[in-house]
C-alpha cells in the first residue's frame, strides 16, 4: 500500500488500516517490545498484518517482520537471519554470520520464501525477466540461499523488469 511520504500505517487483522502522522516503537532492549505506536495510540503486533513507519513497509511473514525492497506486480521483501557462534577460541574472535533471506508476493496474494525454480516459475509470464534470472542463476543447479544473498542487485534487477520500472 502506498500512503504519502509523510505518513504511517499500521494495518490491523481485521483488514482495518490506520493512518497517522507519528509513528514509535520500542527500543531493542525493551522487554516489552511487542507494540507500536501511531498518533500515541499503542497496537500490539499480534494485532497487526502490516505497518509502515517513515522508512519502510513490514509485513509479517509467519513469526517474522519482513521489511519490502520492491513494490510492484511482484512486491520483494527480507529479512536477515543471525546465526551465533558460541565458541570462542584464545586467538579466534567470535564469528556471528548474518544471512538474508528474500521473500515473494504477487499481487495480493501470499508471502513466499521461494527456491531458484520457484522464482524462476513466478516470472515466466515476463520472458525478458525470466531469461535475465536464469542467466544468473541456472534452475537445475544447487543454488544455496546465500547465492541469492550475493547477488541481490541481480535480483533487484529482475524484479524491476518484471514490475515495468526497467
Amino acid at each position: 500500500m502506498k500512503i504519502e511520504p509523510d505518513k504511517v500505517l499500521v494495518v490491523k487483522r481485521n483488514g482495518e488500516k490506520i493512518i497517522g502522522r507519528k509513528f514509535s516503537k520500542p527500543g531493542s532492549f525493551n522487554i516489552d517490545g511487542h507494540w507500536v505506536k501511531v498518533d500515541g495510540i499503542k497496537y500490539q503486533l499480534d494485532e497487526l498484518t502490516a505497518y509502515q513507519d517513515t522508512k519502510a513497509y513490514y509485513m509479517q511473514f509467519g513469526p517474522i517482520w519482513v521489511k519490502q525492497l520492491k513494490r510492484g506486480k511482484i512486491n520483494l521483501f527480507s529479512y536477515d537471519q543471525v546465526t551465533y557462534n558460541s565458541m570462542e577460541m584464545a586467538n579466534m574472535p567470535r564469528k556471528d554470520e548474518t544471512e538474508t533471506h528474500f521473500v515473494f508476493q504477487k499481487g495480493d496474494g501470499k508471502l513466499l520464501e521461494l527456491s531458484v525454480e520457484a522464482i524462476s516459475e513466478l516470472l515466466a509470464d515476463n520472458k525478458r525477466a525470466q531469461d535475465e534470472f536464469n542467466a544468473q542463476f541456472k534452475p537445475g543447479r544447487v543454488i544455496l540461499p546465500k547465492q541469492l544473498q550475493n547477488h541481490p542487485t541481480v535480483l533487484f534487477d529482475v524484479i524491476d523488469i518484471y514490475n515495468g520500472n526497467k
